[in-house]
């Protein structure tokens, strides 16, 4: 029988909050992703291996990791949801060359396709890993689009101060993200966005 798609945002939910909090995953929990996992894999197989990545995460096994989201980008190699959730466990895990490039990727997929979902998790994983041009790409691209969460503003802060990965604002912006879904980014005020057009020139220098 199917697994429903919302029980899968579920398990994806639960195991993104074991992987922030360092919690150890239950054992009822880690039986029912896993039935998941199996019954996904015939009708919805993109979803069903980003679960079975992030259960790999959760078990500290990088390599599965890749497998399985190389595996479901040959499948849909224009998925948004599979190149954000691949750009996070690869920071994760210590590769932060490859998260790069799948931010990079990500954030082109948000324009082409008008979804900006998972823009505060970039942010923050660029933010995290040191890619300081990313960030300022991130926070141009939205400013653009008149788009605003406050994790953006404080990466933008953070970007505006020096330039560096400075550890106190990093731990700020982690702290700013909820722990299981991330709300959708909203429309802003004429004030705000004259704040961001100002965010935006000053942080010209970070962007060719």
């Amino acid at each position: 029988m199917p697994v429903p798609a919302l029980k899968i945002s579920e398990h994806v939910a639960k195991l993104n909050a074991v992987i922030k909090d360092g919690r150890r995953l239950g054992d009822i929990d880690r039986y029912e992703i896993t039935k998941a996992i199996d019954a996904g894999m015939g009708h919805d197989p993109v979803r069903a291996l980003i679960l079975q990545a992030l259960l790999a995460s959760v078990d500290g096994d990088a390599a599965s990791v890749m497998r399985c989201f190389e595996e479901a980008l040959q499948i849909a190699p224009n998925s948004l949801d599979v190149h954000a959730n691949y750009a996070v466990l690869l920071a994760n895990h210590g590769y932060p060359e490859k998260a790069s490039q799948e931010i990079r990727e990500s954030l082109a997929l948000c324009k082409q396709q008008n979804d900006w979902a998972f823009i505060d998790s970039l942010i923050v994983t660029a933010v995290d890993i040191g890619d300081m041009d990313a960030a300022a790409d991130i926070i141009h691209a939205v400013a653009q689009m008149r788009i605003f969460s406050s994790v953006l503003s404080q990466a933008a802060t953070l970007l505006n101060i020096d330039g560096e990965n400075d550890e106190k604002a990093v731990a700020g912006l982690h702290a700013a993200l909820p722990g299981d879904d991330l709300p959708a980014a909203s429309k802003i005020s004429d004030e705000r966005w004259a704040e961001m057009k100002k965010f935006a020139d000053e942080l010209s220098q970070y962007v060719d």
